[in-house]
């Protein structure tokens, strides 16, 4: 547990180093402007999750909710000659590299594992992926679709065997929705109305799960 004042300066020290790091961007775009290169620049801000500073009660990123761990920002900007638009297309940070390949008229390298998101930007699809998988080292993991996220938290017991030979250990179960419930503190899991939804859910994430190796 964290008192108000420790969160409250890590909340301090958070937005000085947000602070800090606009002010630098706007030296870069500056530069750009200055020496004539703006308007042929394609720009990408991206960044690594975040800290939680006190979201759900976590201090840290090792997490599998949004607002702490998933989440995070990406704008692309400049000599687009599109709309501007925002979008609540699903997508992965090594989306990132192909779309800007693709936006710049540059080949894609074969060793990318992901896919160019320029279709969304210029909005003739809203959307390239109908899901998302997550995960935090061997404990967490996450599936998102249709609008709802299951997170299931698994810690071994080191030794323990069930009688099945499988190790035995502690598994919680969380379900959200997550237009409804953007940051993610109602949990659904247990409520009968959403019992089917969480089974399916459950298989799809194994699917995925198998698949990713």
């Amino acid at each position: 547990p964290r008192t108000p004042e420790v969160v409250q300066q890590h909340l301090a020290d958070y937005y000085a180093i947000i602070t800090h790091l606009d002010a630098q961007i706007g030296r870069v775009i500056s530069a750009l402007k200055d020496s004539g290169l703006y308007e042929n620049t394609l720009i990408c801000l991206a960044g690594d999750s975040g800290l939680a500073v006190g979201c759900h009660g976590l201090m840290g990123k090792q997490n599998v909710y949004d607002e702490d761990g998933l989440h995070v920002p990406l704008v692309i900007s400049g000599a687009l000659q599109t709309p501007v638009r925002s979008s609540n297309a699903l997508c992965y940070i090594h989306d990132i590299a192909p779309t800007l390949c693709e936006l710049a008229g540059v080949p894609e390298p074969k060793s990318f594992t992901g896919q160019s998101i320029a279709p969304v930007i210029r909005g003739e699809v809203t959307r390239l992926r109908d899901h998302t998988y997550h995960a935090y080292r061997q404990h967490q993991r996450a599936f998102r679709k249709d609008g709802f996220k299951l997170i299931e938290y698994v810690r071994a017991r080191i030794g323990g065997k069930q009688n099945d030979g499988a190790l035995s250990g502690s598994r919680v179960t969380q379900l959200f929705d997550i237009q409804t419930d953007p940051w993610e503190t109602a949990d659904l899991s247990n409520h009968p109305e959403h019992a089917a939804r969480l089974r399916l859910m459950k298989q799809q994430m194994r699917r995925q799960a198998e698949l990713l190796g």
